[in-house]
């Protein structure tokens, strides 16, 4: 028997675009930048009693434009009595 628990993060970017209002065009003003934190904090996997998880902790991750998803997984699996 296991437990799941879901967690989610998110990671925003953003660039900024300056824009002419006569000739309709734009022209970006910087490369992507990240809104709010430069990285994910390593996490530490909190105990659950009764169950023995995969992983201890997570390493701290750094996304960069262009990165894809990262999913962790990291599994509780019940111990025997």
């Amino acid at each position: 028997m296991g437990l799941l628990i879901l967690l989610f993060k998110q990671f925003d970017l953003f660039k900024q675009l300056q824009k002419d209002d006569v000739t309709n065009s734009g022209s970006y003003m910087n490369d992507w930048k990240n809104v709010g934190a430069e990285s994910f904090a390593e996490y530490n996997v909190p105990e659950i009693a009764g169950y023995t998880s995969s992983k201890t902790k997570v390493e701290k991750l750094t996304p960069k434009f262009g990165d894809q998803n990262v999913i962790v997984n990291i599994d509780y699996i019940k111990r025997a009595r």
